[in-house]
């Protein structure tokens, strides 16, 4: 396998920078890795220009290659990924990818995803982080296969408007109505045939936690899993399955092993306050929905709405969380996920709800600082 190192921090095409791995070196069998001085890769100075500006900071993936490599542990600030047509075998590994809306003019930071990928033949995603995004922290149309593998997901941002008078807040809030913020999501999938979240923490997310949408299913077998898992402070809409009426095939939805934590973000049912898991039959499609041993936190019951009919689903012990907290995201952990890390923790300890929009919104240059402080050391917890 061909081998090559990433030495320099820099965000142009010159050689020994990761665009150049990604624009000029990438081949059939590649590693690619990161020097140790290399820890952070900051593209939040590149101002995003036109209709298009997004593209200013993608690192875009799309030829037809086989088996692509990255590990880190590396911090890519403002900068996204994407993998489009005819890519198989990605391995992201102890990666952090952190967005932002600094540079963002309104309309661009939609097109912001932390990850995108389509038409891809395998795609996994393992101990990595995902947040600050302006659109969804991950979203994949039409792939064979994906798996997601202890990753961190959580707090996406709002939409930057003409509200925010040039300041560049950090509100995880996709609802947040004092800033006109538009977004806050976390998974979307479409017409993926193995679609698997295993050993994984979605967190604070007002929106899409994830969301399972039938849109790309042209017929044939489509398996979606969520395992072992922690589903914490989510909004409305979790578990939703999309409904496209020109949608055909085979769905399978499985839930198990997931400790669902609401917070201020979670929609309440109509009985007992309750939160409902919101469930549809799509047209053309033979939809089955499998779950066992489930939990859901700070309450007696679960509250399944399918196809406008309600029925309880009783808790179960649940996943061992506490092995999923230890084992989540980047292995080189920076304060910023150490800080959730250790409020869901809490929340779960104590049974209380402890909620991550601060007093005064925190601005870009705190962020930036903060998340070049490193936890431990590579390969720590």
């Amino acid at each position: 396998m061909k081998q090559y190192t990433v030495t320099s921090d820099s965000t142009t095409n010159s050689k020994g920078t990761l665009l150049y791995a990604l624009r000029k070196e990438l081949s059939d069998d590649i590693h690619i890795t990161f020097a140790r001085h290399v820890t952070t890769i900051d593209f939040t100075n590149i101002q995003a220009k036109g209709k298009n500006g997004y593209l200013d900071r993608t690192m875009l993936v799309q030829k037809s290659i086989h088996n692509i490599t990255i590990t880190g542990p590396v911090t890519i600030l403002g900068g996204r990924l994407e993998f489009l047509k005819l890519i198989g075998n990605v391995v992201l590994e102890s990666v952090t990818i952190r967005i932002g809306t600094k540079n963002l003019k309104e309309g661009v930071g939609k097109k912001m995803d932390c990850i995108y990928g389509t038409k891809c033949n395998s795609i996994i995603l393992r101990n990595c982080s995902f947040s600050w995004n302006c659109d969804e922290c991950l979203s994949f149309d039409d792939c064979q296969q994906v798996i997601i593998d202890k990753c961190l997901i959580a707090e996406p941002l709002h939409v930057p408007t003409v509200k925010d008078k040039g300041e560049q807040f950090i509100h995880p809030e996709g609802s947040f109505k004092d800033h006109g913020g538009t977004h806050g999501y976390g998974i979307r999938c479409s017409g993926c045939q193995d679609f698997q979240i295993i050993n994984c923490i979605i967190a604070d997310c007002a929106v899409r936690s994830p969301q399972i949408s039938s849109e790309n299913m042209r017929g044939g077998v489509y398996n979606y899993l969520i395992n072992n898992s922690i589903i914490y402070n989510y909004g409305h809409a979790i578990l939703s399955n999309n409904n496209y009426k020109n949608s055909r095939g085979t769905m399978t939805l499985t839930v198990t092993d997931v400790l669902f934590v609401p917070g201020t973000r979670t929609a309440k049912g109509n009985n007992d306050e309750v939160p409902e898991f919101d469930l549809e039959t799509i047209n053309n499609v033979d939809f089955t929905f499998v779950q066992k041993n489930n939990k859901l936190l700070h309450y007696e019951k679960m509250l399944l709405q399918k196809d406008g009919k309600e029925q309880y689903l009783n808790n179960e012990p649940g996943p061992n969380s506490e092995d999923i907290l230890n084992h989540c995201g980047n292995l080189l952990r920076d304060i910023y996920d150490t800080e959730i890390i250790s409020r869901i923790r809490k929340s779960i300890e104590t049974k209380a709800i402890y909620d991550n929009l601060h007093d005064e919104p925190r601005k870009w240059v705190e962020w930036i600082h903060s998340t070049k402080q490193r936890i431990g050391t590579p390969g720590e917890i």
